[in-house]
């Protein structure tokens, strides 16, 4: 392994900025994007925040998408289809619109389809 290597990055430390949050829920990582909450975090605390991984977390009423589609996230509704939302992921399995949960598989803002990416 070479001797820079450092960790997998598959977890963050996070600083909570803002509200206590509770664990299993979708914050905002700086530029990196969206991860979940691994542990409850305090306001002004430090806590795991994973950056990779399955979850299934709550969508909103009458989303679908096919396995593999980009998610993006909405603080008040949850997983949506819809790209002025937060992008957080793929569809790790088809989302039909009876089930008020979906599971994503998390993604960094780069792999998402509308990134640009900064100029050349």
């Amino acid at each position: 392994m070479a001797t820079s290597f450092i960790k997998s990055g598959d977890t963050i430390n996070w600083t909570n900025g803002g509200s206590a949050v509770v664990s299993g829920a979708v914050v905002a990582v700086g530029e990196i994007g969206l991860g979940i909450a691994t542990v409850d975090i305090a306001g002004g605390a430090t806590g795991v925040v994973s950056l990779c991984g399955v979850y299934e977390l709550a969508k909103a009423t009458g989303v679908t998408a096919a396995q593999g589609a980009a998610l993006y996230w909405n603080a008040s509704t949850g997983l949506t289809a819809t790209n002025t939302d937060a992008f957080i992921g793929f569809a790790d399995s088809a989302l039909v619109s009876g089930p008020l949960v979906g599971r994503v598989r998390l993604a960094e803002k780069s792999a998402s389809p509308t990134f640009r990416g900064a100029p050349e």
